[in-house]
């Protein structure tokens, strides 16, 4: 009998972290997507970029909520964001999860920020301040680190799989990532 490499138990995950995976995917490439067609696109392309943030921020919104059912214990979530022995903030970066979930939070106030300014562009009046604060100068450097963000959500579930020690998954490296990301760009395409 040949030894076996992989000891650990397969995954229990529910139909929603499925969902997770292509909305988290859907979502930063949209992002990033709007944010190249902002920067370097046409005038006439505006409405694009428009349309990519708004895609973006909805495709985000079950994306918590996936990841919370997922926990089994929905209502510790917060676990995740703060220690609660000390009050303080659990940021571990050399946890996956931990850096996908702030990567989550912080990623979620560029994707709305981009959200309202994109109603805002589009005639929703009572958003008007948004409009200015998306264009020019300060539009294009708050895009720019939010699609850092956003290819960050979009490429890290293909990590955290690798490093679960499932077998297939945990013998791709830091390929399955780039793959994750491939597949939300192409997506949001």
């Amino acid at each position: 009998m040949p030894p076996s490499e992989h000891f650990a138990a397969p995954p229990n995950w529910e139909w929603w972290i499925l969902g997770y995976f292509v909305l988290g995917g859907i979502s930063g490439g949209s992002y990033a997507i709007a944010t190249i067609i902002r920067i370097f696109g046409a005038p006439a392309d505006q409405r694009i970029s428009r349309l990519g943030y708004i895609v973006s921020f909805i495709a985000l919104i079950p994306c918590p909520i996936f990841l919370t059912l997922d926990l089994g214990q929905p209502l510790r979530f917060w676990h995740m964001l703060v220690d609660t022995s000390e009050g303080a903030l659990a940021f571990k970066y050399w946890s996956p999860m931990s850096l996908g979930a702030w990567a989550l939070v912080i990623y979620g106030l560029f994707s709305f920020v981009s959200f309202l300014g994109a109603l805002a562009e589009g005639g929703t009046r009572a958003l008007s301040p948004f409009a200015g604060f998306v264009r020019g100068t300060l539009g294009s450097i708050w895009g720019a680190i939010g699609t850092f963000f956003g290819l960050f959500i979009a490429s890290y579930t293909g990590v955290l799989l690798a490093v679960s020690n499932q077998a297939v998954w945990s013998d791709a490296g830091w390929v399955l990532g780039g793959l994750f990301l491939a597949s939300g760009l192409t997506g949001s395409a």
